[in-house]
């Protein structure tokens, strides 16, 4: 399963199997995990961010493997 929406900015995706994930803006890293934190939501950051062809930097999260990918997504649209 791959989700993802043209309106939302903040997007959790998931595919065969693998645990949910998204590509974070690093301009809302601090926002993001204050509210996944608040919210008791289980995640692990890559130790590095990208920019690819001088676009934003983007980080990658992942949420634990017993994560509600839905309800995370809720979460996020309801907050951002």
């Amino acid at each position: 399963m791959h989700e993802t929406s043209q309106t939302r900015s903040l997007s959790v995706f998931t595919s065969n199997g693998a645990d949910p994930h998204m590509w974070l803006p690093v301009s809302e890293l601090m926002r993001v995990t204050s509210v996944l934190d608040a919210n008791q939501v289980s995640y692990s950051l890559d130790e590095e961010a990208l920019s690819i062809d001088g676009k934003p930097e983007v980080i990658y999260l992942q949420f634990g493997p017993r994560t509600d990918a839905a309800k995370v997504q809720r979460l996020l649209d309801s907050t951002f």
